[in-house]
């Protein structure tokens, strides 16, 4: 899934349909599973998930009639995944209690590591902090010598998140540094090393790391499956360094995607894309924007219990509305998201709220 370039998109979407196509025309069942399977990972972006969840139904339909163990597995793989992008985290156990079941039964270890990162991914969504080292690691031993790269970069990425919730990031700071020097070609690291400078308050780092993909217009970046996640990260970073000029760009390639939920299929979730939206907003002064994105990130990631995106858009909002010298408005706020840090026990971002509510 890794390094599709633009350049390729069309092609892929067209061979990938004639796949499909004759698949069909052949009347085999077996065929055409093959076929949308390649149509699936060709497709997958955030513009065409509505046709990538089609195909993905259709392939969980055929393996259910096929009978198919490991066609069985990745159908339900691509199920947690699907929940993921809809935010639908109510489903979330039943489901990946299938999945192991699945995955247990066929006993290939790449399968069963595919079912077990989405473990950490669901924690790290719903804030259950206590338990997300542990999966990390559990995941991370499936995975180490069945897909020994994705198992690190998963595991990477997912602490990087962690040690963010946690306040704690600076931990994680020489890992993600090696990884992003390591794997040029990988924006998605890259990306997250941005972010991270800009949580720590170090300028000189952060304008490093978001130059290296801000050129040309993040031309950098390929529309897959991890681009908005990835453009999502690279907001934070130029929030941070009051890039105007940068921040209309990423606004307007962005915004079409408010609706939309972060995710890196194998690696970590971020709950609404509402939220980098309302920080772009922000940076360019458009506060009453800024707003509506960071209320509507508020509602629609406590509505799915992604408690910790929900109380760090509310931080967010309240932190804007306290330097537009809103200060009624935005104690209210800060005092909602310190409540439900406190309730998650992320205290380092409960004493943020407290910090930004006396200055």
């Amino acid at each position: 899934m890794k390094g599709k370039g633009d350049a390729s998109r069309p092609h892929r979407f067209a061979l990938s349909a004639e796949a499909v196509e004759i698949a069909r025309r052949l009347g085999d069942p077996a065929v055409l599973a093959w076929a949308l399977d390649g149509r699936k990972v060709a497709i997958w972006g955030p513009d065409t998930l509505e046709e990538h969840w089609v195909v993905m139904e259709e392939l969980r339909e055929l393996a259910e009639d096929a009978g198919d163990p490991e066609q069985l597995v990745d159908a339900h793989i691509c199920t947690l995944i699907k929940l993921f992008e809809r935010l639908e985290l109510n489903r979330f156990e039943a489901e990946y209690a299938r999945a192991v079941r699945a995955a247990n039964e066929l006993r290939q270890p790449g399968q069963q590591w595919l079912v077990a990162v989405m473990a950490p991914i669901h924690a790290l969504l719903s804030g259950r902090l206590a338990d997300v080292e542990r999966l990390i690691d559990e995941a991370f031993e499936l995975g180490r010598k069945a897909a020994p790269w994705n198992a690190r970069i998963s595991s990477l990425l997912q602490r990087f998140v962690l040690r963010g919730l946690e306040g704690r990031l600076e931990e994680v700071e020489e890992d993600l540094r090696l990884g992003a020097v390591e794997n040029p070609w990988y924006p998605l690291i890259q990306a997250a090393l941005a972010s991270l400078y800009a949580d720590l308050g170090d300028a000189a780092d952060a304008r490093a790391a978001f130059e290296a993909l801000a050129e040309d217009d993040f031309a950098a970046v390929p529309h897959d499956e991890e681009w908005l996640l990835t453009m999502a990260l690279l907001a934070d970073a130029c929030a941070f360094l009051d890039d105007s000029k940068r921040a209309a760009v990423l606004y307007e390639e962005l915004e079409r995607y408010g609706h939309r939920i972060l995710v890196g299929p194998i690696e970590v979730a971020l709950g609404s894309a509402a939220r980098p939206l309302g920080k772009l907003a922000a940076t360019l002064g458009r506060t009453e924007q800024a707003a509506r994105w960071f209320e509507r990130a508020a509602l629609d990631n406590e509505r799915a219990d992604a408690l910790p995106w929900a109380a760090h858009a509310r931080f967010d909002h309240g932190r804007m509305l306290r330097a537009e010298g809103q200060r009624g408005a935005a104690d209210r706020l800060l005092a909602q998201a310190a409540g439900t840090y406190h309730e998650l026990g992320m205290t380092t971002w409960a004493t943020r709220c407290e910090v930004v509510a006396v200055v």
